[in-house]
């Protein structure tokens, strides 16, 4: 992580960073540039899609996932994190499917992103996109750092999602995060790979 001179002053609501995010701090802040400590996954869709809804749930989904409103500082007092009142981020919704090879398009924007090293204080440590790549398969995607809270994981977001969308489509409440049962496997949704950010190599 390329190191800031600058620091700011202590917000109220920031708090200290837990052992295992100080750990990973001081990594990134020995590392090189081009160390990666990106997490990545991508879920197929196969089926068509309700557009609107699946943009509503995503948006729905990072305004109650922490990890992804927050942000990191470096204080006075040592590296804190702040945890926004809102996801104030883009949604990327990237269309391949006009694209000579849209699979091959999409799988090189998905590695492109997930190599990339992110500045801890400047670049945003959590995303998630929706890929099209036919009028019937669809990529979810999801890339997060190390250094996020147990709440970024991608699994459980997966699956708030799937929740959220199905409400929509079926036009029924959504229920409250925390709230949804433990598991849930919706059918159109298939897990394809994950990406620790050292490797791109797809399982």
């Amino acid at each position: 992580m390329e190191t800031l001179l600058n620091t700011v002053a202590h917000p109220i609501a920031a708090s200290v960073l837990n052992p295992g995010q100080m750990a990973i701090w001081q990594n990134a802040g020995c590392a090189s540039a081009a160390a990666n400590f990106n997490l990545a996954e991508a879920i197929d869709i196969h089926g068509e899609i309700h557009l609107a809804h699946f943009l509503g749930a995503m948006q729905t989904v990072a305004n109650e996932t922490e990890a992804a409103r927050l942000q990191m500082l470096l204080t006075e007092h040592g590296p804190r994190q702040l945890v926004a009142a809102s996801f104030t981020g883009e949604l990327p919704y990237l269309d391949f499917s006009r694209d000579r090879d849209p699979a091959a398009a999409a799988e090189a924007w998905m590695r492109a992103d997930v190599s990339r090293a992110r500045n801890l204080i400047q670049d945003r440590l959590w995303i998630t996109a929706l890929l099209r790549i036919t009028c019937d398969h669809y990529i979810f995607y999801q890339r997060s750092h190390r250094i996020l809270p147990d709440s970024a994981g991608h699994g459980r977001i997966a699956c708030r999602l799937a929740e959220i969308y199905s409400a929509l489509t079926s036009n029924n409440a959504v229920a409250q995060a925390g709230k949804m049962p433990t598991a849930i496997t919706p059918p159109v949704f298939r897990q394809r790979q994950r990406w620790p950010g050292e490797t791109l190599t797809a399982s």
